[in-house]
């Protein structure tokens, strides 16, 4: 792992809106939810942060590899989460049909952000997926046998990625 200090992460999600029946009853919509993590590796902490924007992929798969010597923090050094408490991740394309699928691999996945090996979300164009889990229960990473998620594009795009264990 690479020397770095978090100096604090925070995810801020607002939803607001107003429906309004025909009956004249009215719905207002609400949701302002807040997660703010600090340095190190317990409950509302991380130790280190993967941030990509606009990585390229091009009409094929590629595997994060979380805690291994292929991916690399902003330094340079090799990622090594042990949980994953955050991940965030936008499809930048804007073309009909240019999904971004992020899953479990077959093999070697991270266990627990999705139900079993194979599953995910396809995100279509233009879409965003946020996982956050500030708890003891995160996904565990093991390196080597349990540190991969696999990101998969329809055709040739870009897309963010923003990992936080």
């Amino acid at each position: 792992m690479a020397n770095e200090t978090v100096q604090g992460l925070k995810a801020q999600i607002i939803i607001s809106g107003q429906v309004n029946g025909v009956n004249g009853a009215r719905q207002v919509i609400l949701v302002n939810e807040e997660f703010s993590f600090t340095d190190g590796n317990g409950v509302n902490q991380v130790e280190q942060i993967f941030y990509d924007d606009a990585r390229a992929l091009n009409a094929t798969n590629e595997d994060i590899d979380v805690s291994g010597s292929t991916q690399t923090d902003f330094q340079g050094g090799a990622l090594a989460l042990s949980k994953i408490r955050l991940a965030f991740f936008k499809n930048r394309d804007s073309d009909s049909g240019d999904t971004l699928t992020v899953k479990q691999p077959a093999s070697n996945g991270v266990p627990n952000l999705f139900l079993a090996s194979g599953d995910g979300i396809e995100i279509p164009p233009g879409g965003m997926l946020l996982y956050i889990a500030p708890a003891v229960d995160a996904p565990t990473v093991t390196a080597s046998t349990a540190d991969l998620l696999n990101i998969a594009k329809a055709d040739n795009g870009t897309y963010d990625i923003l990992l936080a264990g």
